[in-house]
C-alpha cells in the first residue's frame, strides 16, 4: 500500500505509523521520498510518498503520516482496507470514473464520492482528467493570474475524506499534461515547472514500478 500526503514546508523526519486500532500505532521503516516541482516568492509544496509492505490481506488498518517531532506536520489518523488475496472469488465492488474537474460543475459527483462507504468500496480508479488545473483560467474570475497549484490543491483537499481510506489510483488524462493559462505562457519557468506530466507524476504514485508496468 502506497501512502502519500503534501505539506507546505520541507519536512526532514517524513514518516509512516501503522496499527490494528487507532491507538496502537507503531512507526513503520521505510523509504518516504519528498518532491517539490513548483516555488515562487510566497509558495511551495512537498510531496511525499511511501510504499509499506507485509501487511495482512484483506485487513483493515489504521495509520497516520508527518513528523516524528513536529506535531504540525503530522496527519490526523485514517484507515483503509488491504487487498484480498490473489485467490480470494469474493465479490471486487469498484468504482471507476474519468473528467472530474473543479468547480461547481463537480459539486454533486464529489459529494457523492465523498460519501462512499470504504466498507462497501475496494477501489476507486480514476481515469484521467483529474482536477482539470490546466483549466483553471477558464473559472470565473481566474482569466488573470496563476491558479493552477490554488486548484489542484483545492481538488486534493476536497477529495481527502475518500482518497485516505479507499484505494484510489489514477490514470494520466489530457489535463495533466502542463499548465496552458496566460500566466503559465507568459513565463518561461512556470511553463517549464508544469510541462509534461510534472505535477501529476510529483502528486501521485502509482505501482508501475512493482506491476511491470511504464512511468506512472
Amino acid at each position: 500500500m502506497t501512502l502519500s500526503w503534501s505539506t507546505y514546508a520541507q519536512v526532514q523526519d517524513s514518516s509512516v505509523w501503522i496499527g490494528n486500532s487507532e491507538d496502537s500505532l507503531k512507526l513503520v521503516d521505510t523509504p518516504v521520498t519528498q518532491t517539490s516541482y513548483y516555488q515562487d516568492e510566497t509558495y511551495n509544496m512537498f510531496h511525499h510518498h511511501a510504499t509499506v509492505s507485509g501487511l495482512a490481506p484483506r485487513t483493515k488498518y489504521f495509520y497516520k503520516v508527518g513528523s516524528k517531532v513536529n506535531a504540525t506536520y503530522t496527519s490526523d489518523v485514517y484507515s483503509f482496507m488491504t487487498a484480498r488475496a490473489a485467490t480470494d472469488n469474493s465479490t471486487f465492488n469498484m468504482v471507476i470514473y474519468g473528467d472530474f474537474g473543479a468547480g461547481n460543475e463537480s459539486k454533486d459527483t464529489l459529494a457523492y464520492v465523498n460519501a462512499l462507504n470504504p466498507d462497501e468500496v475496494d477501489l476507486i480508479y480514476h481515469i484521467g482528467d483529474i482536477g482539470y488545473a490546466d483549466d483553471a483560467w477558464l473559472m470565473p474570475g481566474q482569466l488573470e493570474g496563476f491558479f493552477y497549484e490554488k486548484v489542484y490543491n483545492g481538488w486534493m483537499n476536497s477529495m481527502a475524506p475518500v482518497m485516505g481510506s479507499i484505494p484510489y489510483m489514477v490514470l494520466v488524462g489530457n489535463h495533466e499534461a502542463g499548465c496552458h493559462s496566460p500566466a503559465c505562457a507568459e513565463s518561461a519557468y512556470k511553463m517549464n515547472a508544469l510541462r509534461n506530466y510534472t505535477a501529476y507524476n510529483s502528486r501521485f504514485k502509482m505501482p508501475s514500478k512493482e506491476t511491470g508496468g511504464t512511468f506512472n
